[in-house]
């Protein structure tokens, strides 16, 4: 009886343990294919971003304007430039537009994603993408620079209609007006006649493609409408002159190269009534200012009526040179100095920087400058100001003493402060 108990009472704990070994060796089989959800996205509408609409407008030189209207995708407009420091190309202005509308865009909305069944099989492998043979676009269109030659001749015979006294001040002479619409012209010949030469695609050289033209000899600007045109056409040239054969050959390009872009460099600062000096940065080392030049490197031009344009930290200033001395026009003040030298848009006196202009130490000092000029003292850039104060001699009689004060044009502090001799006789 005993053992007959025991069995039973193994059974019971062997026989589910067997069973549960059972169910876990059972495999269900998946189906060939299974189905599962996947998103399609609408095509949704376009979200254009930057700059819609760009007009320049009150022309101060070739190519160069002091306004410019701006309106970006996303409704958002503004007037950028003023009549006193601004006077830039229209590509310069352009960039700063583009600068303005960045981050401008159309509204759009969010496409509607609507579930589409697939299968997770494999898909077939893609056929490997067929090469295209197509001609490398470049931006090169005589036809497009047939009006931009004719807008220069027109202003340089605008320019000869002056006075002898007024092209002077230009920086010209009669002569070189004449030269100038003389090579215009016929610069104007060669593009018109380039133009009508040029059908089907322009092609890069060295694409042998049916329907493409070779690109043109680069042919030179005589006069350029900003810096950006005489970089261009320099590299275009350096690589012509970098590829002449024998070492002779390449030196003599070279100097006949740089002499046109000297040349070219000088025509944009006496073509132009206000420059800025960035748009030299890429073809000279320094700008030099002093009383009746502007020197660009080995550069001179003689003039009293231009303006070159720089900023002193966040403050934009013009810079003049006049018969006798160097005026900077900085909001409403009118700095005089004897000469200085701008270097990668950092302006210097005496070979010191000058980290801050002088209606900001004005400010900062709470002051009304009558008269100030920049100078160099001590290794450091000095404003001196001329100030009126108004005091009581004797303590009941009114009267205006003038004080100078010197003041550090890198920190804007206050260096010595000159007094009258009867200052001692005044009170406040």
């Amino acid at each position: 009886m005993k053992i007959t108990i025991t069995l039973f009472l193994i059974s019971l704990t062997i026989f589910p343990v067997m069973g549960l070994a059972q169910t876990s060796n059972t495999q269900t089989p998946l189906p060939a294919d299974v189905i599962s959800p996947k998103t399609t996205a609408v095509s949704p509408i376009p979200i254009k971003c930057g700059v819609n609409t760009f007009i320049v407008n009150n022309e101060c030189g070739i190519g160069a304007f002091k306004n410019v209207h701006v309106q970006c995708y996303d409704g958002y407009e503004t007037a950028l430039g003023s009549d006193e420091t601004s006077c830039k190309s229209s590509e310069t202005w352009q960039q700063y537009a583009k600068e303005v509308c960045a981050n401008r865009c159309s509204t759009g909305k969010e496409p509607n994603i609507i579930p589409k069944p697939t299968t997770t099989s494999r898909p077939a492998p893609l056929s490997p993408p067929t090469a295209i043979n197509k001609p490398v676009a470049v931006s090169v269109n005589r036809c497009d620079e047939v009006a931009r030659w004719e807008n220069k001749i027109i202003y340089y015979k605008k320019l000869s209609g002056l006075s002898d006294a007024d092209l002077k001040k230009n920086g010209f002479s009669r002569e070189e007006i004449e030269k100038i619409l003389q090579d215009l012209l016929l610069g104007l010949d060669k593009i018109k006649a380039q133009c009508g030469n040029q059908t089907g695609t322009i092609a890069a050289p060295g694409s042998a493609t049916t329907g493409s033209v070779s690109v043109a000899e680069t042919i030179k600007p005589v006069v350029v409408e900003s810096g950006q045109e005489i970089s261009v056409y320099y590299k275009a040239k350096l690589e012509k002159a970098a590829s002449a054969k024998g070492e002779e050959k390449q030196t003599e390009e070279l100097k006949t190269l740089k002499d046109e872009i000297d040349g070219l460099i000088a025509n944009l600062i006496k073509s132009r009534k206000e420059l800025e000096t960035s748009e030299l940065n890429a073809l000279v080392k320094e700008v030099k200012v002093s009383r009746g030049e502007i020197k660009a490197d080995n550069i001179t031009v003689e003039t009293t009526d231009k303006k070159m344009l720089v900023n002193i930290g966040d403050r934009p200033v013009s810079i003049e040179p006049t018969a006798s001395q160097v005026l900077i026009r900085d909001k409403g003040l009118e700095v005089k100095t004897g000469e200085v030298v701008i270097k990668e848009n950092v302006l210097n006196v005496g070979g010191v920087e000058v980290k801050m202009s002088a209606s900001e130490v004005a400010e900062k000092l709470n002051f009304a400058p009558k008269t100030v000029e920049l100078k160099e003292e001590n290794a450091k850039a000095v404003y001196s100001m001329k100030i009126e104060e108004r005091r009581k001699l004797f303590g009941f009689i009114p009267l205006n003493i003038r004080k100078t004060i010197a003041a550090d044009a890198g920190n804007g502090q206050i260096l010595t402060e000159r007094l009258p001799w009867y200052n001692f006789l005044t009170t406040k």
